[in-house]
């Protein structure tokens, strides 16, 4: 038992000799029985301290002397009548209430000597008790409460019943708790609206009611309970119970009623199974003034118990009601406090400080804590009152927010130098990394990464590299640049992996358009927007057997200057060996040719060719999305992955961008060592011999693409409030929407929209008569060389005409007018 003064109190001086009553002598070899004073039948034990002092001391318990057959607690006296060690007495029962010793001396021969009786003779405290300055309870007179509303506001149901298994009744960690929802519990709390006689302890404003008005069936347990985060917390060292706590409160039943008190230690998720401890039982009593209950309890070691990962395990004190049985409780003034305390007090303290208590470092599984996390995930965020306390707002990670000033000396890198901002210019952040005012960039990578398509939804960043899975081939992997260029092609290590690699379009620094994929339900679409301004040559379909044509035709006189769009949709990969279509910038001619599974030459229709080497596979969109990514000159390339049975443990493969080089590498069944090729950054990966080759591929574009990730750029962009599940009432967005992610496009926060002008036709229809006026000159007159000339008179003469001109410029535009934007989701806090 662990050192506790407070508990454990001396029976005997120093040194002590006793002596014979007849004899006079010492008392030497005789002995000492202790017994319960209040049950002289019943042994008590005693102990003596053990450990060691100086600088860090460490002091405890443990019994002193033996049981003997006949049932008493002996302690045997040394040949001098004394005692060898200095005895320790425990003068409480189990529910913390005095409980003294009764003792016999015997000499040698077994002869009774002398007893003492009520020893020792401690001051329990006064007939008021002892008051309680250390309660361990965070609201213990429900000062802050939540009312339970009505559940169904019918005649059948009542303000307070409690319709769920486990519901949260007041700040601090109150809950109410059951196995199933057949009775009808009611929960409220009470207002004590006028003076009583006499006033209720603690001069508490309020009181919780619990009644059951309607028994259930099946019910294992109901509880009342105060809820610790931290299964941890309280538990008694592995052997050790020694640590008591004294649980009390102050209540009345409508009939006297039974009650227990539960410890309850939940493991977590993922952890062992939760353990109930019961104490008492206890008759919670029909009367007023409410009497204070006291239970002594202990929580029990967590000695080989597995604690969940997720942080979510807790420790609970709970009065257990009664299960399938009517009741009505009223509560009040609840108390938890190490030790032993007899006859507890309530100790009266301004409502600030348990208001403090029950507010600041709350939460409940699965929520935030008012605790700053240990990883600085908090840092920055405001302090909001939440559900179950002050916490974090973690909602505000991701929202954009906009400013009237800008001051450059604030920021570093588009990184605020003493606040949780970014700015929104598409930069690049590793998600790993911390920001130099100290937060962790995976706090927000966490709101943009998306599960379906296994990325961020904004991309991994224009200086890195992103993969894809085929839906249509799973074991395949593409593995697409982030910008323009020639890059270095992947090749597998030493260990090899035993994966295959291939190139399907080596990029290049420009072809001078930027392409968009637009997704399968959009035709697989690809619009290609020309980066120069004016007129380009009409793409064509070629071969491919595509359809292709100009959203919209490109100019470069008068005002406004445009850019051409055009639209290719797509077909599967199974006839485009050796096929091409052709697209045009302002100055060059291009044509996009095709092999399939290794089969097919260039047709050389004329004009610069692209290369892009497919799959049988790949599906439209594979291939839609494949031209997307080549037009706008990256590099992609092919891996085929194996199972996790055939990668060897350690075993890599390389991986570059322009600017940097890694290596992928994999441990199975968590073995494997790290390879650390030398100049390379790792990228780990786990998988499992058990792992099909999807498996594995899927493993390795979460790993890759995890790895970074990239803000949005909304520099000179126009905001387009986002409508959730596609109900827009203008156009469907599904098929106008794309972003620099290729599995990112339609419908979705972030998605970007083309500008756009309202359809309109322009008609010229004139019908109008003019006059002409003609003139005629006369072959008459004389013409003198000395200059003495006349000239001829004209004739004038009008002549009537009509002009009729009837046409229209052809109808132009779409469904409205709109600038180039973005898609934000638009949200009111209440």
């Amino acid at each position: 038992m662990s050192y506790d003064p407070t508990q454990y109190v001396l029976l005997t001086p120093m040194w002590e000799v006793f002596t014979d009553k007849d004899t006079l002598t010492f008392l030497r070899g005789g002995y000492a029985h202790f017994y319960c004073d209040n049950d002289r039948a019943q042994y008590k034990e005693v102990y003596q301290l053990n450990g060691t002092g100086g600088p860090t001391p460490s002091y405890s318990y443990a019994t002193y002397g033996f049981l003997t057959g006949g049932g008493n607690w002996r302690v045997n006296l040394n040949m001098q009548g004394a005692f060898d060690q200095v005895v320790y007495g425990f003068p409480f029962d189990e529910n913390g209430n005095p409980q003294l010793y009764y003792i016999e001396f015997f000499n040698a021969d077994g002869v009774p000597q002398f007893s003492r009786q009520a020893w020792p003779n401690l001051d329990t405290g006064s007939s008021a008790g002892t008051a309680v300055t250390n309660n361990l309870v965070p609201n213990p007179q429900f000062y802050s409460h939540q009312n339970i509303p009505n559940p169904m506001t019918t005649s059948s149901t009542v303000a307070g019943q409690i319709t769920q298994t486990e519901t949260f009744l007041a700040y601090g960690g109150w809950y109410f708790e059951k196995n199933n929802t057949s009775a009808t519990d009611i929960v409220t709390f009470n207002r004590i609206a006028t003076y009583t006689a006499p006033p209720p302890t603690g001069n508490a404003r309020y009181n919780i009611r619990v009644q059951c008005t309607t028994p259930g069936s099946s019910e294992n347990f109901k509880y009342l309970a105060i809820r610790y985060n931290d299964v941890n917390k309280f538990a008694n060292a592995p052997g050790d119970l020694s640590e008591k706590y004294t649980f009390a409160f102050t209540g009345f039943a409508a009939s006297a009623t039974q009650v227990s008190i539960a410890v309850v230690q939940n493991y977590g998720t993922g952890g062992s199974a939760t353990r109930v401890t019961q104490f008492g039982p206890i008759t919670i009593q029909n009367s007023y003034p409410s009497t204070m209950y006291t239970q002594s309890i202990y929580f029990p070691s967590n000695d080989g118990k597995t604690i969940g990962t997720n942080d979510d395990d807790y420790v609970e004190v709970a009065i257990a009601l009664p299960t399938n049985a009517s009741f009505d409780f009223t509560f009040q003034n609840f108390i938890l406090a190490f030790g032993l305390i007899s006859n507890p007090l309530f100790f009266e303290l301004p409502d600030s400080y348990y208001l403090y208590q029950s507010l600041f470092a709350a939460g409940t599984p699965g929520n935030p804590y008012s605790t700053p996390y240990y990883n600085n995930a908090n840092l920055g965020l405001p302090l909001i009152l939440g559900r179950y306390g002050i916490t974090y707002d973690n909602s505000s990670i991701s929202s954009v927010e906009y400013f009237s000033s800008y001051n450059p000396n604030d920021w570093t890198d588009g990184v605020h130098n003493s606040t949780n901002l970014l700015l929104a210019n598409g930069a690049t952040y590793e998600t790993s990394a911390v920001s130099s005012f100290g937060i962790p960039y995976s706090r927000l990578q966490a709101k943009y990464w998306n599960d379906n398509i296994n990325m961020p939804i904004y991309g991994t960043g224009s200086s890195y590299l992103t993969i894809y899975q085929y839906p249509s081939a799973s074991n395949l992997i593409r593995i697409t640049q982030n910008a323009p260029g020639a890059v270095t092609a992947p090749t597998d290590g030493t260990p090899a992996t035993g994966f295959s690699f291939e190139n399907i379009h080596a990029g290049v620094s420009t072809y001078n358009v930027t392409a968009f994929y637009y997704g399968s339900e959009a035709t697989n679409l690809v619009k290609v927007l020309n980066n120069q301004i004016g007129v380009a040559t009409p793409p064509t379909a070629g071969t491919s057997g595509f359809t292709v044509g100009i959203t919209r035709p490109g100019h470069q006189i008068g005002t406004p200057l445009v850019q051409q769009i055009i639209d290719i949709s797509t077909i599967a990969a199974t006839t485009l060996a050796g096929k091409y279509f052709q697209f045009s910038s302002t100055t060059t001619l291009y044509y996009v040719w095709f092999t399939v599974a290794g089969v097919g030459s260039d047709p050389a229709p004329g004009g610069t060719g692209i290369q892009i080497n497919l799959q049988a596979s790949n599906s439209a969109a594979d291939v839609a999305q494949i031209i997307s990514e080549a037009l706008n000159g990256y590099n992609q390339n092919l891996i085929g992955t194996v199972a996790g049975s055939a990668v060897p443990a350690g075993s890599y493969f390389n991986l570059n961008t322009a600017t940097d080089n890694f290596y992928v590498w994999f441990t199975v069944n968590g073995a494997g060592t790290d390879p650390a090729p030398l100049g390379r950054t790792a990228i780990p990966v786990a998988i499992l011999s058990t792992d099909t080759n999807s498996e594995v591929a899927a493993k390795i574009q979460i790993a890759n693409n995890s790895k970074y990730f990239a803000v949005p750029n909304y520099y000179e962009m126009f905001q387009r409030m986002w409508v959730p599940n596609g109900e827009s009432f203008i156009f469907d967005t599904s098929t106008s929407r794309s972003s620099n992610n290729s599995s990112w496009f339609g419908n979705n926060i972030g998605t970007t929209q083309f500008d756009e002008i309202y359809a309109h036709n322009h008609t010229v229809d004139i019908d109008a008569n003019y006059e002409v006026y003609q003139y005629e000159l006369p072959y008459s007159g004389t013409g003198r060389g000395n200059g003495d000339d006349t000239l001829p008179s004209l004739t004038e003469s009008t002549v009537t005409q009509s002009l009729n001109v009837n046409g229209d410029t052809g109808v132009y535009g779409g469904i409205e007018s709109r600038p180039y934007n973005t898609y934000l989701l638009a949200a009111i806090r209440y």
